[in-house]
């Protein structure tokens, strides 16, 4: 909005069990524009050229995300992800919210 970035999505590819997957590292928009459908539409958009590049074979698409973060975990879900694992202590190095001082993270996978 008026040139200044308000939201971003930033992924790669990598292999993953034999299969080559794109790993969302970061899905962020900025709080204030947040309900705006704004990251659905990074994330479709990502989805779509997923879809398109055939030539990648791309089988799934997953991410991390902490275990307490019900809002991310809600929208991936809507998305047609799905829970896959659950990892204890993959946030150990990060800090955590004082509510929440729970280091567990989850995977989200989306499989093509």
């Amino acid at each position: 909005m008026n040139d200044i970035p308000i939201g971003g999505i930033s992924c790669r590819v990598e292999e993953r069990n034999g299969n080559t997957s794109l790993y969302v590292l970061i899905l962020s928009v900025l709080p204030k524009y947040r309900r705006g459908q704004i990251a659905t539409k990074l994330l479709c958009e990502i989805l779509k050229r997923v879809q398109e590049n055939k030539d990648d074979k791309i089988h799934s698409v997953y991410l991390h995300t902490p275990i307490h973060n019900t809002a991310a975990i809600t929208f991936y879900e809507k998305n047609g992800f799905k829970i896959v694992e659950n990892l204890k202590e993959y946030y150990k190095s990060l800090p955590t919210p004082e509510e929440n001082p729970n280091p567990q993270s989850i995977m989200i996978t989306l499989e093509r």
